[in-house]
């Protein structure tokens, strides 16, 4: 695994540990000073295939969580990958108003943003 990838890993099950840890009730919350988040965000664009990966990898899940690796990071797989996608893309990736505040629609337009955008 190259360097990058295990500091996503990293970061990702970090996030989700303080996102859990918290039980914060909105991602903004758990952004704002969240210094894992901040390390993904870091990443830029060399995030975007892994974050592809993990929506692969979760791709069935229907947001209660399944035993195995990726389990552990649903609360950010619905919540919170979504906005960081954005906040890394910027004005290319946007959530259609109709959608907004509809997590499985917004998870499956994440994933199909980064299936058609991400190589």
């Amino acid at each position: 695994m190259r360097i990058l990838e295990t500091d996503f890993y990293q970061a990702l099950r970090d996030w989700a540990m303080e996102v859990n840890l918290h039980d914060f009730e909105s991602m903004n919350v758990a952004r704002v000073g969240c210094e894992p988040y901040k390390k993904l965000l870091d990443m830029g664009e060399k995030a975007l295939p892994l974050i592809k990966k993990v929506y692969s990898a979760t791709r069935n899940d229907n947001g209660v969580g399944k035993e195995g690796s990726y389990a552990q990071f649903s609360s950010v797989v619905f919540h919170g990958l979504p906005v960081l996608v954005g906040e890394i893309v910027g004005s290319r990736f946007g959530i259609p108003k109709e959608i907004q505040g509809k997590m499985l629609a917004i998870r499956d337009y994440t994933m199909n943003w980064l299936e058609q955008n991400v190589k």
